[in-house]
């Protein structure tokens, strides 16, 4: 029986030429940094390797050339080089093609990569460009794809969650008053300066007690945890100054369960806001 299962082995390995198929999706660099996508289709018959190259893929100057070369397994070499035109879209003469000789290893943890470099030459023999070679196996290179993709769509949600929990900005003036419902024993709050530093200063005082004294903004967020009675909390700003350039411009962020409520406050000197917040958790 195991003799019948070796002879049947090698009659499919005859059949199938014992061949093994690659397929690599990349770049080739040139010496003036020029990227050019690069496709390699071969396969590999003890040793000896045949398939073809893409170049330019789907754009106007695409081409496709037939590959021949050698492939040394204790060294995981590659030498390929390009024979002919298979076709092309360009419309340059084919003596003007320039014909991708490379050595390539393989690399990577997993030799999912081939790494090497290149030259080019006409069909007369001379030389018409050099650089590297870098190229990733395809089913690896779908999977890094489908994985960028899948983080791209992640943070997508990621910034319309975050825009759904950013309530639309009001401004306040001197003797305005807003309502915020919290719902929450503490809350977080941002103060900054939402124009260029120019010296406000502000004090910022809840139920009575100053939290900020003579506090100058900054460009830099200042973060603070406010700690709410049940009910009503009243949050007063007050501008002590107005700085290099009037109005005292204020920016403050009321972060509530993730819920952003951002106020931008303009007040000349000694005018003042205020901000009810209603905590109703019981």
């Amino acid at each position: 029986m195991k003799l019948f299962n070796l002879i049947l082995l090698i009659i499919v390995c005859k059949i199938s030429f014992c061949q093994n198929t690659y397929k690599y999706i990349g770049s080739l660099i040139l010496e003036n940094k020029q990227i050019i996508s690069y496709t390699l289709n071969i396969k590999e018959e003890n040793g000896t390797i045949t398939g073809f190259s893409l170049t330019n893929i789907g754009l106007k100057d695409e081409t496709k050339t037939e590959i021949a070369g050698l492939y040394f397994k204790s060294e995981k070499e590659f030498q390929l080089n390009e024979t002919k035109i298979i076709y092309t879209n360009s419309k340059i003469d084919l003596e003007n093609f320039c014909y991708v000789n490379m050595n390539l290893k393989i690399k990577g943890i997993n030799k999912k990569r081939l790494e090497g470099s290149f030259t080019g030459y006409f069909i007369n023999g001379k030389e018409c460009a050099n650089g590297k070679v870098i190229l990733i196996e395809e089913e690896k290179a779908k999977k890094i794809s489908e994985n960028i993709l899948e983080k791209i769509e992640k943070n997508k949600q990621k910034d319309k969650i975050k825009k759904e929990n950013i309530v639309e900005i009001k401004k306040l003036q001197n003797q305005d008053t807003i309502k915020i419902d919290v719902n929450s024993d503490a809350i977080k709050i941002n103060v900054w300066d939402a124009d260029q530093e120019d010296g406000d200063r502000i004090n910022l005082i809840l139920n009575n007690i100053t939290i900020l004294n003579n506090f100058l903004t900054k460009k830099i967020k200042k973060q603070i945890e406010l700690k709410l009675l049940k009910g009503k909390n009243i949050l007063n700003l007050y501008a002590i100054n107005e700085g290099e350039s009037p109005p005292n411009t204020s920016k403050i962020e009321l972060i509530n369960n993730q819920i952003v409520y951002p106020l931008i406050i303009q007040l000349k000197k000694n005018d003042a806001v205020t901000i009810e917040l209603i905590n109703n958790t019981y």
